[in-house]
């Protein structure tokens, strides 16, 4: 029920769900149950915005991993792990456990975990600034995911090659991938992935001038990340709806945003939300 909920974006329905599973798992004396229901309980925490609840779930699942003498677990623990550190802002941290996760995926030949440690720890390079380095990441996750037809990999990967392209100034070849990994993402009913193209779509229609568009798109990732309680995507997105109303010359408008972004952004562990919304009002 977690990986479902997972599935489609609905993080508090699979930290509840994993949460419950977890209570059981102690009951049976279940420990690999318990290490991979800590693991959707990281996952969904993480989301939420809740950094440290997340890392302390995965570091205790690769306690177990360890100990039962599962590679895979381990690397999949170490992967969240990573995860939390870079979305916290310690890329150089994420990246060198990234490292370790990536090591494991090789040795034993988990595909799939390979594409999606690829794939994570090119936004923690792409953080560092090394945008030639991170393309060369996204490209190998894409490779990997194409050949083991993973399509909601491919789609992850296209979003960061597209993010690559934004940053190096191609706005017309960025639209082309997001719009394609968007696609895949409404296939799936991947809400929370949807909604993060749609918004990284938006920015790029802003930068071309089509700020209807841009509106419409943010909106629409909006609207879709407060259906799954994402708190930082939502903290974010409203400062962007401020961003873009600004340059529509609507200043009432863009200023209530940022002082919902203010607003937001004290309930969550992202001091760069209050920052941008600061740097917006003023």
């Amino acid at each position: 029920e977690a990986a479902i909920a997972e599935s489609v974006g609905d993080f508090k329905r699979e930290q509840s769900s994993a949460v419950k599973a977890a209570e059981k798992a102690v009951s049976l004396g279940a420990r690999l149950l318990l290490a991979n229901a800590l693991l959707r309980d990281c996952w969904a925490s993480n989301n939420l915005g809740d950094r440290s609840r997340a890392l302390e779930a995965a570091r205790k699942a690769r306690e177990i991993f360890a100990t039962v003498g599962d590679p895979g677990g381990e690397a999949r623990a170490l992967k969240n792990i990573a995860d939390v550190l870079d979305d916290q802002g310690d890329h150089s941290g994420g990246r060198r456990v990234y490292e370790e996760a990536l090591g494991i995926f090789r040795r034993i030949g988990h595909e799939n975990g390979v594409a999606i440690t690829l794939n994570n720890m090119a936004y923690a390079v792409r953080s560092q600034g090394d945008l030639k380095r991170a393309r060369a990441l996204f490209k190998e996750s894409l490779e990997v995911s194409t050949k083991i037809s993973d399509e909601g990999g491919e789609a992850r990967a296209l979003n960061g090659i597209a993010i690559i392209d934004w940053r190096q100034g191609n706005l017309a070849q960025a639209e082309k991938m997001y719009e394609r990994a968007l696609q895949v993402h409404r296939r799936f009913n991947d809400r929370s992935r949807a909604a993060t193209v749609q918004g990284n779509l938006a920015i790029v229609h802003q930068d071309m001038g089509r700020l209807a568009d841009a509106k419409r798109d943010f909106e629409e990732s909006l609207r879709l990340l407060r259906d799954i309680g994402d708190k930082v995507g939502v903290t974010r997105t409203v400062g962007n709806l401020g961003e873009l109303m600004t340059r529509m010359g609507d200043l009432s408008g863009a200023k209530q945003r940022f002082l919902e972004q203010l607003t937001l952004g004290r309930g969550i562990p992202d001091e760069k939300q209050r920052a941008y919304a600061l740097h917006g009002l003023g």
